[in-house]
């Protein structure tokens, strides 16, 4: 028991310089991470690239404090052991999610840059759509059915990204009822023709047109079309629209007009 004592009692001095080099190590990282964040993005940095590059430096300050602790107190050997044990262990991580990996680096450039932002009109890897979230690994768009499409940020970073948005465009889309004994084939057929030679529709991307539904004996289509930002906040794009297809139903048979309507969504 004397024995255990005297020798806890000779540790004691290195014991104490251990615990005071963690508890400065716990405090120097967490103050690090705080000021590696604001200067992030004082620098103009996203906010997550900030929070992430806080979280490295804070993990980084954390090892070599501990790297320090372990050789002031005479156990240098566990330290190389443990530092050793930590980047081989590193090492087959990575390599087990190097695809992880690499769309959040790939995420990290996109947050970066910023190549389209949440509520966005744009079309990523050939995906048409408007972006409902932007995370690190992954871009989330709802397409033009409605479903929510997750692309994955390697994905996108080798694709190309045509932001609507940005370009001063904006998406109106219309939701047209016809009989269902209607020659509605023909009708998806003429209306992009008729409403792309508006002045107001803009020449990229091209209007689209499809059925929608089918609700008993009615068809719902459905009309995408493209007009400059100033085009729509008047409305003279909409009305110009809505009068085309108005006036495409009156050439239509009788049966077709009386049952058909037409409305923006």
């Amino acid at each position: 028991m004397q024995a255990t004592v005297a020798a806890v009692l000779a540790h004691t001095p290195t014991i104490l310089i251990v615990l005071s080099i963690l508890l400065g190590t716990v405090v120097i990282s967490r103050r690090l991470r705080v000021v590696s964040a604001a200067g992030a993005t004082r620098m103009g940095f996203p906010a997550d690239i900030a929070a992430l590059a806080g979280s490295v430096v804070f993990a980084v300050t954390i090892l070599i404090g501990v790297s320090i602790a372990f050789a002031q107190g005479g156990w240098g050997t566990i330290a190389s052991s443990v530092m050793a044990g930590l980047g081989f262990g590193g090492v087959v991580i990575v390599l087990a999610i190097q695809d992880v990996a690499k769309s959040y680096t790939a995420g990290i450039m996109l947050l970066y840059y910023r190549p389209y932002q949440v509520g966005d009109a744009v079309m990523i890897a050939g995906i048409r759509g408007v972006v409902t979230a932007m995370r690190l690994h992954v871009t989330v768009l709802r397409n033009q059915a409605g479903l929510l499409v997750h692309i994955p940020s390697n994905a996108i970073n080798g694709s190309a990204i045509t932001n609507y948005t940005r370009s001063g465009l904006r998406q109106l889309t219309f939701a047209l009822t016809v009989p269902r004994n209607s020659p509605f084939e023909s009708i998806i057929d003429a209306l992009p023709r008729i409403i792309q030679g508006l002045p107001t529709i803009a020449a990229e991307p091209h209007t689209t047109a499809s059925i929608a539904d089918m609700q008993g004996a009615l068809v719902v289509l459905q009309v995408i079309t493209w007009t400059a930002a100033e085009h729509d906040d008047d409305g003279s794009c909409r009305t110009a629209v809505i009068l085309a297809i108005d006036a495409y139903l009156g050439t239509l048979a009788p049966s077709t007009r009386v049952g058909s309507s037409v409305n923006q969504l």
